[in-house]
């Protein structure tokens, strides 16, 4: 997995977690991401991104680090529906690695949002190896 530096990002912000990362190749979307989370993502611990909202389109995913760093990668598969059921036994330690149990992984996404209540989409992604 590449590091792109930032002379090679272009961003434009859409809102305070979207944006779009264009490394020389049509637009894809890409998340603004927490120092621990682009670590997790970078590292391979990290497989599924949680956002609350609906599924945004692309077959391919970045995450910008917010010091010029991104990462890219192809979605796998894609899942939305209520917290609970993008956010189970099953996929906890696949978004919140290090979550010992799913009661913590909710409260680690609830420390994130407002509100859990709404729609979420989980992204299933593998990085592409650069």
């Amino acid at each position: 997995m590449a590091l792109l530096p930032a002379n090679k990002i272009r961003v434009a912000i859409h809102d305070s977690t979207m944006v779009s990362c264009k490394v020389e190749n049509p637009s894809m979307p890409a998340f603004l991401t927490k120092k621990q989370v682009f670590d997790w993502i970078n590292t391979g611990e990290k497989t599924i991104e949680l956002r609350r909202g609906k599924t945004q389109d692309g077959d391919n995913i970045a995450f910008l680090n917010g010091k010029g760093q991104c990462v890219k990668g192809r979605i796998l598969r894609r899942r939305e529906g209520k917290l609970e059921d993008v956010l189970n036994v099953a996929t906890y330690r696949k978004i919140i690695p290090t979550a010992k149990s799913l009661d913590e992984a909710v409260e680690f996404i609830r420390q994130l949002y407002q509100s859990t209540e709404g729609t979420f989409t989980a992204y299933e992604f593998k990085l592409n190896q650069e």
